[in-house]
Order: C-alpha cells, then sequence, then structure tokens
C-alpha cells in the first residue's frame, strides 16, 4: 500500500500574490527518512503548495542522493496528475537539481482550492540513506483573459 508523508510545514498558510503578474517563489524541503517513507512504488511525499487562483510559473527540484545504486526514478505533481511538473527522473539516484520538463504544467488551470505538490516514486530506493529533498515552486495569480 503506497505511503503519503506530508511535512508540518506544508499545513502552513500558503503565500498569495495579491497583483497579477507577480511571480511568488516558495522553497519546501523535508529530510526523507527512507527506511520508513518513499520505499515502494506509488509512495509520495508532499514538497509544496499551490494556492488557490494561481498558476504554476516553472520549478526546481533539488534532489538528495536516496540511493547511489539503484535506478530511482520520481516525478513530481499533483495528486490526480503524478508527472505535471518534472516526468521520469533519476535526479535522486545520485542527488541534483531538476527542472519543470513538462510542457503542460504551466498549463495547470488554477482551480478554488490549494493543491499539494507531490514528489512520487516511480522505482524507490533500493537502500536506506537520508536525504534531504526540496522543492522550489515558482507561480501567480491567475491571470486575466
Amino acid at each position: 500500500m503506497p505511503t503519503t508523508t506530508v511535512p508540518a510545514s506544508i499545513n502552513r498558510p500558503a503565500t498569495t500574490s495579491s497583483q497579477a503578474g507577480a511571480v511568488i517563489s516558495k522553497r519546501h524541503s523535508h529530510l526523507v527518512d527512507s527506511s520508513a517513507e518513499f520505499t515502494g512504488a506509488g509512495d509520495k511525499i508532499a514538497l509544496g503548495v499551490l494556492p488557490a487562483g494561481h498558476e504554476i510559473v516553472d520549478c526546481i527540484l533539488e534532489g538528495g542522493d536516496l540511493d547511489s545504486g539503484t535506478a530511482v526514478v520520481i516525478t513530481v505533481g499533483s495528486e490526480d496528475d503524478p508527472d505535471l511538473l518534472i516526468t521520469s527522473s533519476t535526479v535522486c539516484q545520485a542527488g541534483g537539481i531538476a527542472r519543470m520538463n513538462n510542457p503542460d504544467g504551466p498549463k495547470f488551470a488554477a482551480v478554488d482550492v490549494d493543491t499539494i505538490i507531490y514528489m512520487h516514486a516511480g522505482t524507490p530506493p533500493g537502500t536506506d540513506i537520508d536525504a534531504v529533498c526540496a522543492l522550489t515552486l515558482m507561480y501567480r495569480a491567475k491571470q486575466s483573459n
């Protein structure tokens, strides 16, 4: 059964923009305890919140070295669209940076509720190595058409 980890920092009110066009950059990080979380395919860890009425501009994942011996594959997206922002990345295999690589990410429609952004395990780590993973999410208030 897949597990979901939601760090306490995710439950704080999201930073919002009161001005259309102003881009907000918000960074959430989490120390992944790989012996207890992110151990199976389908597991996910909340790493950001897209506030209601806002649209995604870009994102940067700082992936810690969760397992340098296994091809760890992760995606970053919402509950309903796991690869909305980053598709099939191996950044957590040895650690590094991954940028938004899904062209549909910025087309994600602004909704009336906050949307939690998760790091999803496609292929989980094979050994227990704890590491910090962080997501910088850049977003702005929904533009009028």
